[in-house]
Protein backbone atom coordinates (compact mmCIF):
# COMPACT_ATOMS: atom_id res chain seq x y z
CA UNK A 1 0.00 0.00 0.00
CA UNK A 2 1.27 3.47 -0.69
CA UNK A 3 2.14 5.55 2.07
CA UNK A 4 1.83 8.89 2.58
CA UNK A 5 4.53 11.14 2.05
CA UNK A 6 5.60 14.31 -0.83
CA UNK A 7 4.24 12.78 -5.30
CA UNK A 8 4.89 14.22 -7.98
CA UNK A 9 3.70 12.60 -11.50
CA UNK A 10 5.48 10.58 -13.33
CA UNK A 11 5.44 11.67 -17.21
CA UNK A 12 5.86 8.33 -18.43
CA UNK A 13 2.93 6.81 -16.74
CA UNK A 14 0.38 8.87 -19.31
CA UNK A 15 -1.72 7.67 -21.59
CA UNK A 16 -1.91 8.85 -25.18
CA UNK A 17 -5.94 9.53 -24.16
CA UNK A 18 -4.41 11.51 -21.68
CA UNK A 19 -1.59 13.82 -23.23
CA UNK A 20 -4.87 15.02 -26.00
CA UNK A 21 -6.62 16.15 -22.55
CA UNK A 22 -3.40 17.80 -21.54
CA UNK A 23 -2.80 19.24 -24.57
CA UNK A 24 -5.38 18.96 -27.23
CA UNK A 25 -4.97 16.31 -30.87
CA UNK A 26 -2.82 19.07 -32.50
CA UNK A 27 0.09 18.99 -30.12
CA UNK A 28 -0.05 15.81 -29.44
CA UNK A 29 3.43 14.63 -31.11
CA UNK A 30 5.32 17.23 -29.21
CA UNK A 31 2.99 16.68 -25.82
CA UNK A 32 4.67 13.08 -26.29
CA UNK A 33 7.54 13.96 -26.87
CA UNK A 34 8.08 15.69 -24.11
CA UNK A 35 6.08 13.49 -21.51
CA UNK A 36 9.28 10.78 -23.00
CA UNK A 37 12.13 13.07 -22.39
CA UNK A 38 11.04 14.53 -18.91
CA UNK A 39 11.10 11.96 -16.02
CA UNK A 40 8.70 13.28 -14.03
CA UNK A 41 7.78 16.63 -12.60
CA UNK A 42 9.82 19.32 -10.98
CA UNK A 43 7.74 19.78 -7.43
CA UNK A 44 5.59 17.90 -5.32
CA UNK A 45 2.46 17.70 -2.60
CA UNK A 46 1.98 15.97 0.42
CA UNK A 47 -0.52 13.01 -0.30
CA UNK A 48 -3.03 11.61 0.28
CA UNK A 49 -4.46 14.56 1.63
CA UNK A 50 -8.07 14.18 3.32
CA UNK A 51 -10.46 17.41 3.76
CA UNK A 52 -9.00 17.46 7.60
CA UNK A 53 -5.40 17.99 6.13
CA UNK A 54 -6.87 20.70 3.78
CA UNK A 55 -9.10 22.63 6.17
CA UNK A 56 -8.34 26.16 6.44
CA UNK A 57 -10.13 29.69 8.34
CA UNK A 58 -11.67 32.60 6.16
CA UNK A 59 -8.30 34.66 6.92
CA UNK A 60 -5.95 32.23 5.79
CA UNK A 61 -7.59 32.36 1.68
CA UNK A 62 -6.15 35.46 -0.21
CA UNK A 63 -7.71 38.26 -0.70
CA UNK A 64 -6.69 37.38 -4.20
CA UNK A 65 -8.75 33.89 -3.64
CA UNK A 66 -12.39 36.62 -2.73
CA UNK A 67 -12.09 38.57 -5.62
CA UNK A 68 -11.54 36.07 -7.97
CA UNK A 69 -14.47 33.93 -6.77
CA UNK A 70 -17.01 36.74 -5.82
CA UNK A 71 -19.13 36.39 -9.16
CA UNK A 72 -19.56 32.51 -8.46
CA UNK A 73 -19.81 32.19 -4.82
CA UNK A 74 -22.82 34.96 -5.23
CA UNK A 75 -24.35 32.27 -7.64
CA UNK A 76 -23.66 29.17 -5.58
CA UNK A 77 -25.80 30.91 -2.85
CA UNK A 78 -28.73 31.58 -5.11
CA UNK A 79 -29.04 28.08 -5.74
CA UNK A 80 -29.11 27.04 -2.75
CA UNK A 81 -25.92 26.14 -1.80
CA UNK A 82 -24.19 25.90 1.93
CA UNK A 83 -20.64 26.63 2.82
CA UNK A 84 -19.16 22.94 4.14
CA UNK A 85 -15.40 23.61 4.39
CA UNK A 86 -12.73 26.28 3.70
CA UNK A 87 -9.66 24.28 2.39
CA UNK A 88 -5.98 25.77 0.64
CA UNK A 89 -3.06 23.38 -0.13
CA UNK A 90 -0.51 23.32 2.75
CA UNK A 91 1.84 21.12 1.91
CA UNK A 92 3.28 21.47 -0.99
CA UNK A 93 7.24 21.59 -2.71
CA UNK A 94 5.91 23.18 -6.01
CA UNK A 95 7.88 26.08 -7.51
CA UNK A 96 4.79 26.94 -10.25
CA UNK A 97 2.45 27.16 -7.26
CA UNK A 98 1.54 30.62 -5.98
CA UNK A 99 -1.48 30.77 -4.30
CA UNK A 100 -4.59 28.65 -4.30
CA UNK A 101 -7.90 28.20 -2.80
CA UNK A 102 -11.51 26.31 -2.39
CA UNK A 103 -14.65 25.93 -1.05
CA UNK A 104 -16.87 22.81 -0.44
CA UNK A 105 -20.74 22.94 -0.59
CA UNK A 106 -23.70 20.89 -0.30
CA UNK A 107 -27.32 21.85 -1.29
CA UNK A 108 -30.04 22.32 1.20
CA UNK A 109 -31.84 18.88 -0.43
CA UNK A 110 -28.38 17.26 0.99
CA UNK A 111 -28.05 15.38 -2.53
CA UNK A 112 -25.88 17.48 -4.60
CA UNK A 113 -21.87 18.75 -3.88
CA UNK A 114 -20.77 21.98 -4.97
CA UNK A 115 -16.71 22.65 -5.24
CA UNK A 116 -15.58 25.96 -6.59
CA UNK A 117 -11.58 26.06 -6.51
CA UNK A 118 -9.16 28.78 -7.27
CA UNK A 119 -5.30 28.30 -8.48
CA UNK A 120 -2.79 31.21 -9.23
CA UNK A 121 0.11 29.38 -10.85
CA UNK A 122 3.27 30.27 -13.07
CA UNK A 123 3.20 28.96 -16.29
CA UNK A 124 5.63 26.80 -16.58
CA UNK A 125 6.82 27.29 -20.43
CA UNK A 126 6.99 30.76 -19.35
CA UNK A 127 8.14 31.32 -15.91
CA UNK A 128 7.86 35.42 -16.70
CA UNK A 129 3.45 34.53 -17.09
CA UNK A 130 1.03 34.04 -14.28
CA UNK A 131 -2.08 32.04 -14.58
CA UNK A 132 -5.41 31.84 -12.42
CA UNK A 133 -7.70 29.40 -12.59
CA UNK A 134 -11.22 28.94 -11.34
CA UNK A 135 -12.82 25.47 -11.50
CA UNK A 136 -16.77 24.89 -10.72
CA UNK A 137 -18.23 21.67 -10.28
CA UNK A 138 -21.17 19.62 -9.01
CA UNK A 139 -21.52 16.14 -7.88
CA UNK A 140 -24.47 13.59 -7.23
CA UNK A 141 -23.30 10.08 -5.53
CA UNK A 142 -25.18 7.42 -7.09
CA UNK A 143 -25.83 3.81 -7.11
CA UNK A 144 -22.09 2.37 -8.13
CA UNK A 145 -20.80 5.88 -9.10
CA UNK A 146 -21.31 9.16 -9.61
CA UNK A 147 -21.87 12.28 -11.84
CA UNK A 148 -20.14 15.19 -12.13
CA UNK A 149 -20.54 18.13 -14.20
CA UNK A 150 -17.70 20.33 -14.39
CA UNK A 151 -15.88 23.39 -16.21
CA UNK A 152 -12.59 21.86 -15.86
CA UNK A 153 -11.20 18.48 -17.94
CA UNK A 154 -10.04 15.47 -15.27
CA UNK A 155 -6.22 15.90 -15.92
CA UNK A 156 -6.23 11.70 -16.02
CA UNK A 157 -8.52 9.22 -16.89
CA UNK A 158 -11.46 9.11 -14.74
CA UNK A 159 -11.82 6.06 -12.63
CA UNK A 160 -14.77 3.39 -13.43
CA UNK A 161 -18.18 4.57 -12.58
CA UNK A 162 -16.79 8.36 -12.22
CA UNK A 163 -18.96 9.89 -15.03
CA UNK A 164 -17.80 13.52 -16.10
CA UNK A 165 -19.31 15.83 -18.07
CA UNK A 166 -17.40 18.43 -19.45
CA UNK A 167 -19.51 22.48 -19.55
CA UNK A 168 -17.60 25.27 -21.04
CA UNK A 169 -18.53 28.47 -19.06
CA UNK A 170 -17.74 29.99 -15.42
CA UNK A 171 -21.24 30.31 -14.00
CA UNK A 172 -22.12 28.08 -11.73
CA UNK A 173 -26.24 28.26 -12.61
CA UNK A 174 -25.55 27.03 -16.15
CA UNK A 175 -23.73 24.13 -15.49
CA UNK A 176 -26.10 23.39 -12.24
CA UNK A 177 -28.99 23.78 -14.76
CA UNK A 178 -27.44 21.36 -17.30
CA UNK A 179 -26.08 19.25 -14.49
CA UNK A 180 -29.63 19.03 -13.11
CA UNK A 181 -31.25 18.17 -16.38
CA UNK A 182 -29.03 15.10 -17.30
CA UNK A 183 -29.64 13.76 -13.53
CA UNK A 184 -33.57 13.71 -13.83
CA UNK A 185 -33.21 11.63 -16.97
CA UNK A 186 -31.27 9.17 -15.25
CA UNK A 187 -33.06 6.81 -13.39
CA UNK A 188 -30.63 5.89 -10.55
CA UNK A 189 -30.90 6.75 -7.06
CA UNK A 190 -29.24 9.77 -5.24
CA UNK A 191 -27.34 9.36 -2.29
CA UNK A 192 -28.89 11.97 0.58
CA UNK A 193 -26.29 13.02 2.86
CA UNK A 194 -26.88 13.38 6.57
CA UNK A 195 -24.89 16.36 6.96
CA UNK A 196 -21.51 18.50 5.44
CA UNK A 197 -19.74 15.32 7.74
CA UNK A 198 -20.82 12.96 5.80
CA UNK A 199 -20.33 14.46 2.78
CA UNK A 200 -16.73 15.56 3.12
CA UNK A 201 -16.59 11.67 4.32
CA UNK A 202 -17.59 9.78 0.97
CA UNK A 203 -15.37 12.91 -0.91
CA UNK A 204 -12.14 11.74 1.50
CA UNK A 205 -13.01 8.23 0.45
CA UNK A 206 -13.07 8.80 -3.39
CA UNK A 207 -9.76 10.59 -2.83
CA UNK A 208 -8.14 7.58 -1.15
CA UNK A 209 -9.14 5.20 -3.82
CA UNK A 210 -8.01 7.67 -6.69
CA UNK A 211 -4.50 8.28 -5.11
CA UNK A 212 -4.10 4.59 -4.32
CA UNK A 213 -5.22 3.91 -8.16
CA UNK A 214 -2.33 6.81 -9.87
CA UNK A 215 0.19 4.95 -7.50
CA UNK A 216 -0.33 1.61 -9.26
CA UNK A 217 -0.45 2.88 -12.42
CA UNK A 218 3.12 4.74 -12.02
CA UNK A 219 1.31 8.11 -12.11
CA UNK A 220 2.27 9.34 -8.95
CA UNK A 221 6.18 8.88 -7.56
CA UNK A 222 6.90 9.35 -3.77
CA UNK A 223 9.64 11.91 -4.32
CA UNK A 224 13.36 10.89 -1.70
CA UNK A 225 14.18 13.14 1.09
CA UNK A 226 16.93 14.42 -1.62
CA UNK A 227 13.98 15.27 -3.87
CA UNK A 228 11.72 16.85 -1.27
CA UNK A 229 14.94 19.42 0.05
CA UNK A 230 15.89 20.18 -3.54
CA UNK A 231 12.06 20.88 -4.69
CA UNK A 232 11.87 23.29 -1.04
CA UNK A 233 15.21 25.04 -2.10
CA UNK A 234 13.22 25.84 -5.43
CA UNK A 235 10.47 27.25 -3.74
CA UNK A 236 12.15 29.52 -1.23
CA UNK A 237 14.73 30.73 -3.42
CA UNK A 238 12.15 31.06 -6.85
CA UNK A 239 14.83 29.68 -8.60
CA UNK A 240 12.95 29.15 -11.89
CA UNK A 241 14.54 28.52 -15.65
CA UNK A 242 15.04 32.05 -17.29
CA UNK A 243 13.11 32.30 -20.29
CA UNK A 244 15.58 31.76 -23.04
CA UNK A 245 16.87 28.39 -21.25
CA UNK A 246 13.09 27.63 -22.19
CA UNK A 247 13.51 28.07 -25.64
CA UNK A 248 16.62 26.31 -25.68
CA UNK A 249 15.02 23.40 -24.11
CA UNK A 250 12.16 23.30 -26.45
CA UNK A 251 15.11 23.46 -29.79
CA UNK A 252 16.52 20.73 -28.33
CA UNK A 253 13.02 18.70 -28.07
CA UNK A 254 12.26 19.66 -31.66
CA UNK A 255 15.42 18.11 -33.06
CA UNK A 256 15.24 15.68 -30.97
CA UNK A 257 11.89 14.57 -31.92
CA UNK A 258 12.00 12.06 -35.27
CA UNK A 259 14.57 10.17 -33.63
CA UNK A 260 12.80 9.86 -30.67
CA UNK A 261 9.50 8.60 -32.22
CA UNK A 262 10.85 5.95 -34.28
CA UNK A 263 12.80 4.02 -31.17
CA UNK A 264 10.57 5.27 -28.28
CA UNK A 265 8.52 2.15 -26.96
CA UNK A 266 6.86 1.40 -23.86
CA UNK A 267 6.23 -1.48 -22.16
CA UNK A 268 3.00 -2.09 -19.85
CA UNK A 269 2.50 -5.38 -19.45
CA UNK A 270 3.58 -5.42 -15.81
CA UNK A 271 4.89 -7.63 -13.85
CA UNK A 272 2.23 -10.16 -13.05
CA UNK A 273 2.06 -9.51 -9.26
CA UNK A 274 0.16 -7.15 -6.88
CA UNK A 275 1.78 -5.90 -3.86
CA UNK A 276 0.26 -5.52 -0.50
CA UNK A 277 1.83 -5.15 2.65
CA UNK A 278 4.94 -6.39 2.00
CA UNK A 279 3.86 -9.02 0.09
CA UNK A 280 3.64 -10.06 -3.48
CA UNK A 281 0.54 -11.89 -4.87
CA UNK A 282 -0.37 -13.70 -8.12
CA UNK A 283 -2.26 -11.89 -10.65
CA UNK A 284 -4.86 -14.38 -13.03
CA UNK A 285 -2.83 -12.41 -15.95
CA UNK A 286 -0.98 -9.66 -17.23
CA UNK A 287 -2.67 -6.28 -17.49
CA UNK A 288 -2.02 -3.50 -19.55
CA UNK A 289 -2.96 -0.99 -16.88
CA UNK A 290 -4.01 -0.90 -13.47
CA UNK A 291 -7.94 0.50 -14.30
CA UNK A 292 -7.67 -3.19 -16.49
CA UNK A 293 -7.24 -5.31 -13.71
CA UNK A 294 -9.88 -3.48 -11.17
CA UNK A 295 -12.36 -3.84 -14.19
CA UNK A 296 -11.51 -7.91 -13.98
CA UNK A 297 -13.50 -9.74 -11.55
CA UNK A 298 -11.28 -13.02 -11.75
CA UNK A 299 -8.43 -10.63 -11.89
CA UNK A 300 -6.13 -13.00 -9.02
CA UNK A 301 -4.60 -16.13 -9.24
CA UNK A 302 -7.44 -18.35 -6.93
CA UNK A 303 -3.87 -20.16 -5.83
CA UNK A 304 -3.15 -17.12 -3.83
CA UNK A 305 -6.62 -16.77 -2.53
CA UNK A 306 -5.96 -18.04 0.68
CA UNK A 307 -2.84 -16.04 1.18
CA UNK A 308 -4.67 -12.75 0.43
CA UNK A 309 -7.61 -13.53 2.94
CA UNK A 310 -5.11 -14.31 5.80
CA UNK A 311 -2.82 -11.35 5.17
CA UNK A 312 -5.92 -9.06 5.32
CA UNK A 313 -7.78 -10.68 7.79
CA UNK A 314 -4.34 -10.41 9.90
CA UNK A 315 -2.84 -7.10 8.93
CA UNK A 316 -2.49 -5.38 12.49
CA UNK A 317 -4.64 -2.32 13.55
CA UNK A 318 -4.07 -0.28 16.95
CA UNK A 319 -6.43 -0.86 20.01
CA UNK A 320 -6.75 3.23 20.11
CA UNK A 321 -5.58 6.48 18.10
CA UNK A 322 -5.64 10.40 18.97
CA UNK A 323 -7.07 11.58 15.99
CA UNK A 324 -9.98 10.25 13.29
CA UNK A 325 -7.62 11.08 10.69
CA UNK A 326 -4.76 8.38 12.23
CA UNK A 327 -7.85 6.10 12.46
CA UNK A 328 -8.99 6.82 8.76
CA UNK A 329 -5.06 6.23 7.87
CA UNK A 330 -4.80 3.40 9.27
CA UNK A 331 -8.29 1.42 7.93
CA UNK A 332 -7.11 2.86 4.48
CA UNK A 333 -3.95 0.48 4.78
CA UNK A 334 -5.96 -2.64 5.09
CA UNK A 335 -7.60 -2.41 1.55
CA UNK A 336 -6.21 -4.60 -0.71
CA UNK A 337 -5.82 -2.94 -4.33
CA UNK A 338 -8.45 -3.07 -6.73
CA UNK A 339 -11.20 -4.15 -4.18
CA UNK A 340 -13.69 -2.58 -1.51
CA UNK A 341 -13.47 -0.19 1.23
CA UNK A 342 -16.06 1.95 2.87
CA UNK A 343 -17.37 3.45 5.33
CA UNK A 344 -21.02 2.22 6.92
CA UNK A 345 -22.34 4.99 8.89
CA UNK A 346 -21.53 6.64 11.99
CA UNK A 347 -23.80 5.85 14.62
CA UNK A 348 -24.60 8.75 18.05
CA UNK A 349 -24.70 6.51 20.84
CA UNK A 350 -26.38 7.50 24.38
CA UNK A 351 -22.77 8.99 26.12
CA UNK A 352 -22.29 11.37 23.38
CA UNK A 353 -19.64 9.24 21.66
CA UNK A 354 -20.04 8.03 18.53
CA UNK A 355 -19.74 4.48 17.04
CA UNK A 356 -17.86 4.22 13.18
CA UNK A 357 -18.35 1.51 11.39
CA UNK A 358 -15.87 0.30 8.25
CA UNK A 359 -15.53 -2.86 6.40
CA UNK A 360 -12.64 -4.28 3.80
CA UNK A 361 -13.04 -6.36 0.68
CA UNK A 362 -11.33 -9.90 1.08
CA UNK A 363 -11.12 -10.57 -3.26
CA UNK A 364 -13.23 -13.25 -4.35
CA UNK A 365 -14.35 -14.69 -1.15
CA UNK A 366 -17.71 -12.70 -0.14
CA UNK A 367 -16.72 -11.73 2.48
CA UNK A 368 -15.45 -8.41 4.93
CA UNK A 369 -13.06 -7.92 7.17
CA UNK A 370 -15.23 -4.91 10.02
CA UNK A 371 -13.43 -3.31 12.07
CA UNK A 372 -15.88 -0.65 14.26
CA UNK A 373 -14.21 2.51 16.23
CA UNK A 374 -15.51 4.63 19.61
CA UNK A 375 -15.17 7.93 18.94
CA UNK A 376 -14.60 10.26 21.66
CA UNK A 377 -13.27 13.56 22.88
CA UNK A 378 -11.62 13.20 19.71
CA UNK A 379 -10.33 9.96 20.40
CA UNK A 380 -11.10 6.86 18.68
CA UNK A 381 -11.15 2.76 20.32
CA UNK A 382 -11.44 0.36 18.02
CA UNK A 383 -14.14 -1.98 20.18
CA UNK A 384 -14.59 -4.43 17.07
CA UNK A 385 -12.78 -6.17 14.40
CA UNK A 386 -14.24 -9.54 12.63
CA UNK A 387 -15.21 -10.77 9.36
CA UNK A 388 -18.68 -11.23 7.80
CA UNK A 389 -20.06 -12.56 5.20
CA UNK A 390 -21.12 -9.31 2.19
CA UNK A 391 -24.10 -12.03 1.35
CA UNK A 392 -25.15 -11.79 5.15
CA UNK A 393 -28.71 -9.26 6.22
CA UNK A 394 -26.31 -5.64 5.84
CA UNK A 395 -25.34 -3.96 8.94
CA UNK A 396 -27.61 -0.32 9.49
CA UNK A 397 -26.82 0.25 12.69
CA UNK A 398 -24.77 -0.44 15.82
CA UNK A 399 -25.61 0.16 19.60
CA UNK A 400 -24.30 -0.33 22.69
CA UNK A 401 -26.63 -1.35 25.42
CA UNK A 402 -25.68 -2.13 28.79
CA UNK A 403 -22.60 -4.15 28.55
CA UNK A 404 -23.24 -5.46 25.00
CA UNK A 405 -22.86 -4.07 20.97
CA UNK A 406 -25.37 -5.15 18.98
CA UNK A 407 -25.46 -4.76 15.31
CA UNK A 408 -28.85 -4.49 13.60
CA UNK A 409 -30.14 -5.02 10.35
CA UNK A 410 -32.70 -2.73 8.69
CA UNK A 411 -35.75 -3.90 10.01
CA UNK A 412 -33.86 -4.13 13.53
CA UNK A 413 -33.14 -7.31 13.65
CA UNK A 414 -29.92 -8.42 15.72
CA UNK A 415 -27.10 -9.53 12.98
CA UNK A 416 -24.50 -10.01 15.30
CA UNK A 417 -23.86 -9.36 19.34
CA UNK A 418 -20.72 -9.15 21.92
CA UNK A 419 -20.06 -8.39 25.08
CA UNK A 420 -18.02 -5.48 25.66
Amino acid sequence: MATPGYYKTNLHALTIRELVRLRGLHKLPLTYIVSRLLTRSKGGTWMPSLSSDTACLKEELSDQFWQATAFQRRAFDRLGFVECSLSKIKRHVNPMYLDAGAITYLHTGRSHIGMLIYGRFRVPQRIDKVREHLSISFTAALEGGSLTFTNTREQFDPLPGRERVLVRSKDPAFIYEQFLAHLQRRAQTVRVFSDCNSALRWIDERSLEAFESHVARGLYAKMSEEEVEEARRSVDGRQHKTVATTRVFWAIVFIASIAILLVHSRSSAGNGTIPYHGERFRMSKRYASYEDYKDDPHNLDTNDLDRIEHAITTAPIPSSFSTEKEFWHALFQLKFPGYGFGGHGGFPQSDGSTCSLYSVEIPMRNKERYILGRTSGGKVDVLDDFVFSSESNQIAQVKILGTNLLYLDSQGAVVREKPL
